[in-house]
């Protein structure tokens, strides 16, 4: 098993650089045609994935510091790509969500990573794509619900 673990935690941390690749992700923007950053992409992708969000939850979501994911939303809502606005049962929290330009933006990036992944899997039987997505689902969950510390 140590084998094992060894291949996949190197195979995994080679899938982890590849898609926060800065260079990656600039051509696959420039290919849908958009200026969208990966930050914020990704804070477009947990708004249309999660609905409207307060700010720390969508920092949280996004895996951001909250005055990164402030710095970017403030950006996307200048880019008219995202509103702002106050949540009415707490003055103090700002509610962010997608525009329609925002979502078409997204959209417009999801169709080629999309599309990239689709090529990528082309020569893949659908027993093979049934049964890589079946222990891809159980990787991630049985990862989010395993303690860092072993405990």
């Amino acid at each position: 098993m140590p084998d094992s673990v060894d291949a996949i935690s190197a195979t995994l941390a080679r899938i982890v650089r590849l898609s926060v690749s800065r260079a990656a992700f600039a051509r696959q923007a420039s290919a849908a045609d958009t200026e969208l950053s990966q930050p914020s992409y990704v804070l477009l992708r947990v708004l249309i994935d999660e609905g409207p969000l307060p700010m720390g939850r969508l920092a949280s979501l996004a895996h951001m510091d909250v005055g990164m994911a402030t710095r970017r939303v403030q950006s996307l809502v200048d880019d008219g790509l995202v509103t702002r606005r106050t949540d009415p049962s707490d003055g103090r929290v700002s509610v962010i969500d997608t525009t329609v330009a925002g979502e078409r933006a997204a959209a417009a990036l999801h169709e080629v990573r999309r599309g990239h992944l689709a090529r990528a899997l082309s020569d893949w039987s659908a027993t093979e794509l049934r049964q890589f997505d079946r222990l891809l689902t159980k990787f991630l969950a049985d990862t989010k619900q395993t303690p860092i510390n072993g405990s």
